[in-house]
């Protein structure tokens, strides 16, 4: 197959080859993607992520809301502290009715996956002509 060893033939087998292991690594994402999804249906529950840290829960708000009975506090940080507490029932509540920034990391696989694939494809016949073409061209220079 490889009559000449030229600089640009060795070029064209290594991006050749490179451009298959993309291709090889991006089949492999997409299938394990997909036999995640619709295969092994119970194991993808496990993985969903939060996409971002919420607020930690507080557990007793009853605490805070006793700060405002304490007298060394100005009428200031008592109007502060209840602002806060009602800003964390309607968080609370507004958790509580949806859902958190949840997702599925079978569709970042999935993306990565096709991302190869539609760079390998591409890039892997495109050498594969070059290296097909040289071969016949030295075919017939013989």
């Amino acid at each position: 197959m490889f009559k000449d060893l030229s600089p640009k033939g060795i070029y064209y087998s290594f991006a050749s080859l490179g451009a298959l292991l993309m291709i090889v690594i991006g089949s492999f994402a997409i299938i394990n993607g997909a036999m995640t999804k619709y295969v092994f249906k119970q194991g993808p529950q496990s993985q969903v992520e939060m996409a971002g840290i919420p607020p930690l829960p507080l557990n007793d708000t009853k605490a805070v809301s006793d700060l405002t009975l304490r007298e060394d506090l100005s009428k200031a940080d008592k109007e502060a502290i209840e602002a806060w507490l009602k800003d964390y029932k309607n968080w609370q509540d507004t958790v509580k009715n949806q859902k958190m920034n949840v997702y599925d990391p079978l569709y970042s696989q999935l993306n990565f996956g096709f991302s190869m694939l539609i760079i390998g494809v591409p890039l892997f016949v495109f050498h594969i002509r070059h290296i097909i073409r040289d071969e016949k061209t030295a075919d017939k220079k013989k």
